[in-house]
């Protein structure tokens, strides 16, 4: 794996990790993220560092919990990362768990994070790269 994958990995684990001084670090001021929720191709709902801020209050209130159970990572063209990420989860306030497979769209320039979107499916993470 190259730096960038490196970079999209630490970034994906500080996250669910729910580490906002560490996603400080590793993000570019204008941040750009995208939710599950989000048209790939529309404005991101999070951005700069209040989003950033905004993004990590939406983890805390959705999940309990959120486990990485397997990540295969793919670098692509332009800084662009895809990753393949197989997790168990629990929603705050259920006693149900699930195991989704996501797809995690991540752009690193000059060893920042500057885009990272979160989707059900690869073609909206793809979709999302396309767009740059």
């Amino acid at each position: 794996m190259g730096e960038n994958g490196d970079i999209a990995r630490r970034g994906l684990d500080v996250f669910l990790r729910r580490s906002y001084e560490e996603a400080q670090r590793l993000c570019s001021a204008d941040v750009e993220l995208t939710t599950l929720f989000d048209d790939p191709g529309g404005e991101p709902e999070f951005s700069g560092r209040d989003g950033l801020k905004q993004w990590f209050e939406r983890l805390e209130e959705l999940w309990a919990f959120v486990e990485v159970r397997d990540v295969e990572i793919e670098e692509l063209d332009g800084g662009w990362v895809l990753m393949r990420v197989a997790a168990r989860v629990r929603g705050r306030g259920s006693r149900d768990e699930f195991e989704p497979r996501v797809a995690v769209a991540v752009c690193v320039t000059d060893g920042l994070i500057t885009k990272f979107g979160l989707f059900p499916l690869e073609s909206d993470a793809l979709a999302l790269i396309a767009a740059g």
